[in-house]
């Protein structure tokens, strides 16, 4: 299947990348109940936090885009994308997803999503084109 989260086409308008930090260990303590002094250390895996960003400018903003037949059917196209993106990030929910390069998982959650200035429009032959820049964080647990 192709990039994709919760089987949904939310950032696949390729105006972006996402790049993965490291996952973080963290040790946790566990005492042994009943034996005096008895002490063991576990190390587990944290989570791992991704920036979907710009792929031509490190740090930049990513871009969305909704095309449709006329300028208000675009923009309300890019409404319903953003709605997606927001509802996953209100809900907190852990969905299958997939990246640009095929790393794929089945716990994703947005963490934050944030649209970057005004929306852009353009047209190309019979087809109104939207677009809005955008910074979003997502989170594999």
């Amino acid at each position: 299947m192709a990039e994709h989260v919760n089987n949904l086409d939310l950032f696949g308008s390729g105006g972006h990348q996402w790049k993965w930090r490291p996952r973080e260990k963290f040790a946790k303590r566990l005492l042994t109940v009943g034996v005096k002094g008895a002490a063991g250390m576990v190390t587990a895996l944290g989570a791992v936090r991704c920036t979907i960003e710009g792929p031509e400018r490190s740090g930049g903003p990513a871009l969305l885009k909704a095309t449709a037949a006329s300028k208000a059917l675009a923009d309300s196209a890019m409404d319903a994308l953003e709605l997606a993106i927001i509802n996953l990030r209100n809900s907190e929910i852990a969905c299958p997803f997939e990246d640009d390069a095929g790393v794929t998982g089945d716990s994703l959650a947005v963490v934050d999503y944030e649209p970057v200035g005004g929306r852009l429009y353009g047209h190309t032959g019979a087809n109104y084109i939207c677009w809005q820049y955008y910074r979003c964080t997502v989170e594999e647990r």
